[in-house]
């Protein structure tokens, strides 16, 4: 009996922590199948995330990105629509990039619908308050591409404008905005005399730039300025070692051969 008085303490104590063992087992067991759960759907993941982190834009944003390709996926409309009341609740969270505006922009423009103005609005206060960053430079390059294919809607043009005024008052202006903007300028708004101004900033910025140069030559080509082009093509093709450039090259002189020889050949055109 005394033995067993003894011993009650000891086994007391091994039991309880057996027991702990097993509850911190059994917890950690659960939390990472919870975690495999949601790593195995990344909009479960994305919509985790998003909950965990109610006041982080980059968390939100994602969330509208995986319910954006899960409506792609599937064919349904109801993703994409929980994907916009997240964005256009999301966008005036604090590190809010312009990217929100611009996705429900060309979601809707996709969609057939224009976009609220006071989104407009929203993205271009964004540009006036803060000097456009590569996510605007990104998010011109996708709005560009919804008029240029149709989607965004015409009367939508003068908020574009605006946006743009926007971006290009703060100084210096960046090699990236200029391209997009000449973009802009010679799809959009068929102005080449502004996308040759804009391409010849970006070059004088970044003279050995050889997408920069390559634009050029190409508005070159299309004004008609064929002897700066060819001069240009020249100095390029004279530092072509190894014909690593030529992948550059040969277009830019096809397409300036069909000029000078009146040959029918489609001239590329700017990107």
């Amino acid at each position: 009996g005394a033995s067993l008085v003894a011993l009650e303490g000891p086994l007391t104590r091994v039991q309880a922590r057996c027991a702990a063992v097993i509850v911190a087992a059994v917890f950690y067991a659960s939390v990472t199948w919870l975690r495999a759960n949601e790593w195995s759907d990344p909009l479960r993941l994305a919509r985790s995330e998003a909950m965990k982190r109610p006041d982080s834009s980059a968390a939100q944003f994602d969330y509208a990105q995986a319910l954006l390709l899960t409506s792609i996926r599937t064919h349904e409309s109801a993703p994409a629509n929980a994907a916009l009341q997240v964005l256009d609740r999301a966008r005036h969270l604090r590190g809010a990039s312009t990217h929100f505006e611009q996705s429900m922009i060309t979601l809707l423009g996709e969609s057939g619908y224009a976009a609220p103005p006071d989104v407009w609005a929203s993205l271009i206060d964004k540009l006036k308050r803060s000097a456009p960053d590569t996510n605007a430079i990104h998010a011109f390059a996708r709005l560009n591409h919804c008029f240029m294919a149709n989607q965004c809607k015409p009367s939508d043009l003068p908020h574009l404008r605006a946006a743009y005024d926007a971006a290009l008052s703060h100084m210096p202006t960046s090699e990236g905005l200029l391209s997009v903007h000449a973009e802009y300028a010679w799809h959009v708004e068929n102005d080449r005399a502004r996308a040759e101004q804009d391409f010849r900033e970006a070059l004088r910025q970044h003279p050995n730039d050889i997408a920069a140069q390559q634009n050029l030559i190409i508005v070159l080509i299309h004004e008609g300025k064929k002897d700066e082009a060819e001069t240009m093509i020249e100095a390029i093709e004279a530092r072509n070692r190894f014909g690593m450039l030529d992948g550059f090259i040969k277009p830019m002189r096809a397409a300036l051969d069909s000029v000078m020889h009146e040959t029918p050949a489609q001239t590329p055109v700017p990107q």
